[in-house]
């Protein structure tokens, strides 16, 4: 099976940090994605963006493909890799800096809200726009 024909909705990893816990569902991109170029709406303090960015990219590179996904590790880890930047960017666009602290703790609870608005955020930046 090619990554392209995985499951959309599946969530393989789980990000803390900053206050965000993320959940992850690696398709790639069908459409193209939105201009990310400009400003996000609610910049968040650049030291808590990075930490963000660190503890993805970290978690990213510890994820192995699904069973029966034909890519290599290392392109996995890559792909995964690349979506912490606009994971971020989609987070400060939609939410204020307390939005988001109030998501990660309804995250936390397993709340189907907040779970959808982080599945909303992840079809984005891989291009499914639902």
């Amino acid at each position: 099976m090619s990554i392209k024909s995985w499951l959309r909705g599946t969530a393989i990893a789980t990000f803390c940090s900053a206050n965000f816990l993320l959940m992850l569902t690696p398709v790639l991109a069908q459409d193209a994605p939105k201009d990310r170029s400009g400003p996000p709406r609610h910049p968040y303090d650049q030291a808590a963006v990075q930490r963000f960015l660190a503890d993805c990219e970290a978690e990213a590179q510890t994820q192995s493909p699904p069973p029966g996904v034909d890519i290599s590790v290392e392109q996995f880890r890559a792909f995964m890799v690349s979506l912490c930047p606009c994971l971020i960017w989609e987070i400060q666009d939609r939410f204020t800096p307390q939005e988001a602290v109030n998501l990660s703790d309804r995250l936390k609870q397993n709340d189907p809200q907040a779970n959808a608005a982080m599945r909303q955020i992840v079809q984005s930046c891989i291009g499914i726009e639902e």
